[in-house]
């Protein structure tokens, strides 16, 4: 999740800043999904509009905090 140029990990609520959102997209090596203003960003979804996706099954996290 990202508002502004700020990254928030869903996971975790742990984030990563950058002085804009260019500069945060590279900073992550990140590529956009979704924006608000435009919907899907050159991505998969955007073309079909369905929102189905594969994910694996066995996997199981750990939840961790940073302080």
């Amino acid at each position: 999740m990202c508002t502004e140029a700020r990254a928030i990990s869903a996971a975790n609520d742990s984030s990563v800043h950058a002085a804009d959102l260019a500069t945060l997209i590279d900073k992550l090596d990140a590529t956009p999904l979704w924006t608000r203003e435009g919907g899907f960003v050159d991505f998969a979804f955007r073309d079909t509009g369905d929102w189905t996706f594969d994910v694996a099954e066995v996997v199981h996290f750990k939840m961790t905090t940073m302080r």
